[in-house]
């Protein structure tokens, strides 16, 4: 079965982390016997702005063993958002439409809804092959946003199945008149090499962590809906010898100013260590070397924070969003808590510290990528028989 990938997310010789839990997917799908698959990662150019940027992939690249094409295709900066489903499309259908007759791909496979998704479904049209969407994240945002809504909509409407990465948002597909039998729910998974328990005081000298002391992890960008400034607050109200590291980068700078002065204000400073943003291949180490995770977002898809928590063997201590009703059960692997609520969060923080924690039977309790690919392999075949 050959696959035709397509996510404007993904790793690339610019930004090599971006979109990570993408490519750990597909790379994982791309190992299973009769999958043969390549990655279409288009890049949004405006003519004038494009050619003064530098910053841009090249047109195919290597990334995690799978090839990835990086055609361009026309858009606007900051205007017209609601057209660039439609630009997608018209962009990059002289690409595919070349690349089809030359593999001869069975079905495409969308990651996002926008504009992945709407772009496919125009290019499905055309080229009359099957596409399957996953939907993540990005519909809590995108359903408020009538002009774009309404094209995802009708692009998961007419897709031949769609991964949705928890229940609500099978939830969501249901209500827009999706069958049932189209609806798939597939969590993330971790990285098996990666993301393992090992030592904690090992993981604290590597990073040069506080032994012996309690450590909460929160590993999140710096903007508003992460919930930071209520995970300080509620870190405020612990015993002094609890320890909070900040891992991420600053994405909102007036936000990133926010947190800084409420450290400095509570007296934190000493306690509160904010290495920045770091290589993915140390996060295993900050969740490992931590005693509790914690992510208050208010919205998520499927946080792979959690996951990846959880794979080490550290609860997770998390607000119910996305999919992580479905994959914390309170006193076992971690706690869930209301949104924007520290004295509630610093009670289960408390209580999560204060709790002994089979780290190997957590990490047995997610699935790897491999177990994923699995998943979504047997979705790709049923939705290339059902559209013959």
């Amino acid at each position: 079965m050959k696959v035709l990938s397509f996510s404007y997310c993904f790793p690339n010789a610019v930004r090599p982390t971006w979109g990570i839990f993408i490519a750990q997917r597909l790379a994982a799908l791309s190992q299973r016997e009769d999958v043969e698959l390549e990655i279409c990662a288009p890049v949004p150019t405006f003519p004038i702005v494009s050619h003064l940027q530098s910053d841009i992939p090249p047109l195919q690249e290597t990334k995690s063993g799978l090839t990835v094409h990086h055609p361009r295709y026309f858009y606007v900066p900051k205007f017209m958002k609601h057209l660039d489903g439609k630009f997608y499309a018209r962009g990059l259908l002289p690409w595919v439409r070349n690349y089809c007759k030359r593999s001869q791909p069975k079905i495409f496979d969308a990651h996002f809804a926008w504009p992945d998704g709407v772009g496919v479904y125009h290019l499905s049209r055309k080229l009359n092959i099957p596409y399957v969407v996953t939907l993540r994240g990005w519909i809590w945002v995108g359903m408020k946003q009538p002009k774009l809504w309404n094209q995802a909509t009708e692009a998961l409407q007419n897709a031949h199945a769609i991964i949705n990465l928890c229940k609500p948002m099978a939830d969501v597909c249901k209500k827009l008149g999706c069958e049932e039998q189209r609806l798939h729910i597939v969590h993330n998974g971790v990285d098996r090499k990666l993301f393992h328990p090992i030592d904690r005081a090992a993981a604290r000298k590597i990073l040069g962590l506080p032994q012996d002391l309690p450590l909460i992890v929160c590993v999140a960008y710096f903007q508003r809906r992460k919930g930071i400034l209520e995970v300080i607050r509620a870190f405020a109200k612990l015993p002094f010898d609890t320890h909070l590291v900040l891992v991420g980068a600053s994405v909102e700078a007036d936000y990133y100013k926010e947190v800084l002065q409420t450290i400095s204000k509570l007296g934190l400073a000493n306690r509160v260590i904010m290495p920045g943003p770091q290589p993915y291949h140390l996060i295993p180490l900050y969740l490992n070397a931590a005693n509790v995770t914690v992510l208050v977002s208010y919205w998520e898809g499927c946080p792979n924070v959690v996951v990846e928590s959880l794979g080490c063997g550290t609860p997770v201590i998390a607000t119910p969003v996305g999919s992580v009703p479905e994959q914390i059960i309170p006193g076992k692997n971690g706690y869930i808590v209301p949104m924007k609520n520290p004295d509630i969060l610093a009670e289960a923080l408390k209580k999560a510290l204060s709790q002994n924690w089979n780290r190997q039977q957590l990490s047995a309790s997610i699935m790897s990528w491999d177990d994923i690919a699995r998943k979504v392999q047997k979705i790709l075949h049923k939705a290339v028989y059902s559209s013959i």
